[in-house]
């Protein structure tokens, strides 16, 4: 019954306190079945993705939650050059201006069977900061509906999203 009153309590103060511009947020992901229907690996996105922040920055898009884990090596062009760059360099370009969070994940290490947070390859982390990356790991409740935030090793996706978005209310306690 906890999540069921969560719910009703959540939905009952939406309605109380009414419709609320919502800021320029968009959630870019690439789903399984488009993996699987256009045959392609996820490290030979990177292109498709900076040419999607160009057009959701032209779009007016204020921050950007980029929902694919960048843990694989990027394939290389036909030049010899790898395809991170043309991803990296958008994420630069558009950095403070539209900032983008990263997703992150993690892997169970196969010595000590311990939960670790993989690296980001290449550049990326470098170029958005660790404080916008994010970990895609969510608890589900025994309904399957998230309601809560994990802890762990890394902020939670949604959490670094919200501190672009309301960086007074949300940012992270000074250590």
């Amino acid at each position: 019954l906890d999540g069921f009153f969560y719910d009703a309590l959540v939905r009952s103060l939406y309605q109380w306190a009414g419709p609320r511009s919502a800021p320029e947020v968009v959630l870019a992901v690439i789903d399984e079945a488009t993996l699987t229907e256009t045959q392609r690996p996820l490290a030979q996105w990177q292109p498709q993705l900076a040419v999607a922040l160009d057009v959701l920055a032209r779009g007016g898009a204020r921050v950007v939650g980029l929902d694919v884990v960048l843990t694989e090596k990027a394939a290389i062009d036909q030049r010899g050059a790898s395809l991170d760059l043309s991803l990296l360099a958008a994420l630069a370009r558009h950095r403070e201006r539209m900032p983008v969070v990263l997703a992150q994940t993690s892997a169970v290490a196969s010595v000590d069977g311990a939960t670790q947070m993989l690296p980001l390859q290449g550049a990326y982390g470098e170029v958005v900061g660790v404080e916008r990356i994010g970990s895609v790991l969510l608890p589900l409740d025994a309904d399957g509906t998230v309601r809560r935030l994990p802890i762990a090793n890394s902020a939670p996706f949604s959490l670094q999203i919200a501190r672009l978005v309301t960086p007074a209310v949300l940012a992270p306690a000074p250590t």
